[in-house]
């Protein structure tokens, strides 16, 4: 990966994160009814600037693995929560199984974007080891 593409991806995640905060800001009551989440509105709101937070990280320092690090604890904190949510409702287990599949998703470019800017190849970080 080339170092603007690095780049290019932490800023696009950055701008993302400030995508999905704002809506996590603006309609936590929708995203929690339609979602069927075992937490309140308030907590919604809270992810919301988790995300906010960490997109101006990654908008501020794209060289930085910080960012994309925080957006990794932010995945893991966003599919336990959408775990349950699976779990607890017949209902609406298609739209939560869709956004778990989102998460998982743009995890995988986390990952991606983690690794490339701490100089470690990502087939190692996933767990697969490169010939020589």
């Amino acid at each position: 990966m080339t170092n603007n593409s690095r780049l290019d991806l932490a800023v696009f995640l950055g701008w993302f994160s400030l995508g999905i905060g704002a809506l996590e800001i603006v309609a936590p009551a929708a995203l929690s009814r339609r979602l069927q989440l075992p937490i309140g509105s308030k907590v919604v709101q809270g992810f919301g600037i988790r995300e906010i937070m960490t997109g101006l990280l990654l908008l501020r320092a794209p060289a930085s693995p910080a960012g994309p690090y925080a957006r990794i604890a932010g995945d893991i904190l966003d599919l336990a929560v959408l775990g349950l949510a699976i779990s607890r409702s017949e209902r609406h287990r298609g739209a939560a199984l869709a956004a778990t599949a989102s998460v998982v998703g743009v995890s995988i470019l986390d990952l991606v974007c983690t690794s490339s800017l701490s100089g470690r190849n990502t087939p190692v970080l996933l767990g697969m080891r490169q010939s020589t």
